[in-house]
C-alpha cells in the first residue's frame, strides 16, 4: 500500500491525470488486481487517487466475479481481456503458449452486467 501511495505522489508530480494499476503476472492467466491488492486496499489507492483528481484504472485477471467488487471500490474503469480469464474476448492463437483478443464476444455483455446485481453493497 505504501508503494501504491507513493506512485499516485510520484504521477501527480509527473503532471499525469490518471494513474493505472496493473498486476498482470508472467503466467496466464494473471491473478486478478483486486485480488492482488485486497479490497480494502482498492478502496484506499482509489479514494487517494480521486483525492489528487486522477482518474483510476484497474486491470489484469479479471473475471466476471470480481466486476462487483471493482464497481464498489470505486475505480474508474476495468480491463477485461484474456479470453480464459474473462470470456469477454474470442482469441485465437498465435503459438504454443501465446494468443491474441479478437473481437468482443456480445454474448458475454449480459453476464457482466448480471454480476452487477449479484453482490449488493449491504451483503459485503
Amino acid at each position: 500500500m505504501e508503494i501504491g501511495c507513493r506512485a499516485i505522489e510520484v504521477a501527480a508530480l509527473g503532471g499525469f491525470d490518471k494513474v493505472t494499476w496493473d498486476g498482470a503476472l508472467d503466467t496466464y492467466p494473471s491473478r486478478c488486481i483486486i485480488e492482488q491488492l485486497g479490497f480494502q486496499n482498492d478502496i484506499g489507492l482509489v479514494h487517494l487517487a480521486h483525492s489528487a483528481s486522477f482518474v483510476i484504472y484497474f486491470s489484469a485477471g479479471f473475471k466476471f466475479h470480481n466486476i462487483t467488487d471493482a464497481v464498489l471500490s470505486g475505480v474508474d474503469g476495468i480491463g477485461l481481456a484474456g479470453y480464459k480469464s474473462s470470456n469477454i474476448w474470442i482469441t485465437y492463437a498465435r503459438g504454443a503458449k501465446q494468443s491474441e483478443m479478437g473481437v468482443l464476444k456480445m454474448s458475454s455483455i449480459p453476464e457482466c452486467s448480471k454480476t452487477l446485481y449479484d453482490k449488493r453493497p449491504e451483503d459485503s
